[in-house]
């Protein structure tokens, strides 16, 4: 099965570091940078978080298949940070992974 990626992308991880007065601060690290085909729905959501409102765009990407990608981390694609939503294996063979993202707009 061939799969055309003609994008690159940054596989990131969050990393959380404790200040002495209790306070965290938060960064991203790189893990790697891999070949996706990335896709965006062109469609705008919504959703409301504690009241407030929060707009996003969902995105498609195809990459090849590996155990690190997870919803726990992020993607960047050129300008835009994607996070993970899902990601599946869609024909259960290991060798491409289908991951859905979300962009948050602001």
């Amino acid at each position: 099965m061939f799969v055309h990626l003609p994008h690159r992308v940054i596989i990131q991880h969050e990393s959380r570091s404790l200040f002495q007065g209790g306070a965290y601060t938060t960064s991203w690290i790189t893990d790697s940078t891999e070949w996706a085909n990335c896709q965006t729905s062109n469609k705008n959501y919504e959703t409301y978080d504690n009241g407030k409102k929060q707009q996003y765009t969902s995105w498609n990407l195809k990459m090849r298949y590996s155990s690190s990608i997870t919803n726990k981390k992020r993607i960047i694609f050129g300008s835009h940070t994607l996070h993970i939503e899902t990601v599946s294996d869609p024909t259960s063979r290991g060798k491409v992974v289908q991951v859905t993202c979300r962009e948050e707009n602001t």
